[in-house]
């Protein structure tokens, strides 16, 4: 088995990091969202749940890259999929609620776009 680069080591720990650090805000978050039977969500707790179900994708698929999973690349490339679609949900969301559209519900794409663009730039200097 071929070592990993530090580089991909790096990515793989700040994924998990940041998933961690999401996940703990975002879990509370619902808890008491849901003890509180509050039935009405704000757009903004979409966005988190935009934030948290990707969150929580990130980090099984970090976990498992550190673990030696052979298939990390193909699970990292699922994951970015997955949070292009949850945003592009949350920004239709946002448009057909006529709510204010606030700049930070790109956060989630501009994250897959550097992690996307990271995987290809790598598996380029893999190759040669």
């Amino acid at each position: 088995m071929k070592k990993k680069p530090m580089s991909l080591q790096i990515m793989l720990w700040a994924e998990v990091v940041v998933a961690a650090r999401i996940l703990l805000f975002a879990i509370p978050v619902f808890l008491h969202k849901m003890t509180t039977q509050d039935t009405q969500y704000s757009i903004n707790d979409w966005f988190l749940l935009s934030l948290a179900v990707p969150a929580g994708f990130f980090m099984v698929a970090a976990i498992t890259s550190l673990m030696g999973n052979h298939l990390w690349r193909f699970l990292h490339y699922i994951v970015v999929a997955l949070t292009v679609v949850i945003s592009g949900a949350m920004i239709m969301m946002v448009f057909r609620t006529q709510s204010a559209f606030q700049i930070y519900y790109l956060t989630p794409l501009a994250v897959a776009a550097v992690v996307g663009w990271y995987l290809l730039s790598l598996n380029k200097s893999l190759q040669s």
